[in-house]
């Protein structure tokens, strides 16, 4: 009777990806993952991989052909203790069946957060970069994701790798590092202030009015956050002209008014931050700046940046109230599009 070839029956999950632009780099990345990780996922990515296949049963064969001449070596050399021999080789395969299922479970992850990206409106067809998935970056990966025994961790690191798939480079050593260390209480935190008050490289302090001390230490203290004592006055631009304006970049957003503006003075030994204030003859608006590191861990999580700025621009006009207040965004030409005018308590067009 044949032998059944297992790797003939693998796992079959459906993602729409096309072969054009970007989507097929993302396509040939996520590949050379599965095949360095020894996953069962090829046939999720409809293309022909039956070299990398063939491979696979080669070494399965040859993996196969080595147990069986351990094993009988090893109850040769242990023959006065059969017993102990048995349970050394089963506890050894054991733990190797047990960390290719973690790994097969962080790609099956990484596949579901690149599926739901696709999905997206404005997702990364336009923008994913070149390159492939450094070999150093897939060494160190494999330890992390064979470690990956929860589902918090599985998917924690199926984010990762999401992340490393639609721009290779992202994650470092540093920030992969991190992302090991993280316990489960940092890694709740940061990804809350992250989804409140995230834009760019940095946090919109004034939006973190509940945000401890004790929690902004611990931040720091995690790599994530770069914190000076009371967080980075930021100054605004001026765009001078006809009719002078004010602005400030968070990323690909700005927000801008008129440079006419009256500017709130800032406090001495006032407590919180207001989302504007006149300092040393400057606007500013106060931000925690994330580090490098913090940055390629955020970029895992959910981005809300539009609804930020949206919230950051509403209480801009609580310090502003008769401005009108301008938010536009760059898009992938560099070109800034509008997002809305805040004027008189509303959002128009």
């Amino acid at each position: 009777m044949a032998e059944k070839d297992h790797l003939g029956n693998e796992v079959s999950l459906e993602v729409s990806v096309t072969e054009s632009g970007g989507k097929a780099a993302l396509k040939s990345r996520f590949a050379a993952a599965v095949d360095r990780l020894g996953g069962n996922l090829v046939d999720a990515l409809n293309i022909p991989l039956e070299s990398a296949n063939t491979r696979k049963r080669a070494k399965s064969d040859g993996e196969r052909d080595f147990i069986v001449a351990v094993a009988n070596y090893g109850v040769q050399q242990l023959g006065q203790d059969p017993e102990f021999a048995r349970r050394a080789l089963e506890t050894h395969f054991g733990h190797l069946a047990r960390t290719q299922e973690n790994k097969d479970a962080v790609l099956a992850e990484a596949l579901e957060h690149l599926s739901a990206s696709n999905e997206n409106p404005g997702s990364e067809e336009q923008s994913v970069p070149p390159g492939d998935l450094a070999p150093e970056f897939l060494d160190r990966f494999e330890r992390y994701a064979a470690e990956a025994s929860t589902e918090e961790l599985r998917s924690r690191w199926g984010r990762v790798l999401a992340r490393e798939v639609q721009t290779p480079g992202t994650m470092s050593n540093k920030a992969m590092r991190i992302v090991d260390e993280l316990n489960p209480r940092t890694a709740q935190l940061f990804e809350r202030v992250c989804g409140e008050a995230r834009v760019g490289n940095a946090l919109i302090e004034p939006l973190l009015p509940e945000l401890k001390h004790s929690e902004v230490l611990l931040l720091n203290d995690a790599g994530l956050i770069s914190y000076t004592s009371g967080g980075t006055a930021r100054p605004y631009q001026r765009r001078n002209g006809p009719s002078p304006l004010l602005y400030m970049w968070f990323g690909d957003w700005v927000v801008s008014f008129s440079a006419e503006t009256e500017i709130p003075k800032a406090r001495i030994g006032g407590s919180g931050s207001r989302p504007i204030e006149q300092y040393q003859d400057q606007a500013t608006t106060t931000v925690i700046m994330l580090t490098d590191a913090g940055q390629a861990v955020a970029s895992i999580l959910p981005d809300y940046s539009e609804q930020t700025m949206r919230r950051f621009v509403e209480a801009l006009h609580t310090s502003l109230p008769e401005a009108a207040l301008g938010l536009h965004r760059r898009n992938e030409t560099g070109m800034t599009e509008s997002h809305g005018i805040f004027v008189g308590g509303a959002w128009t067009s």
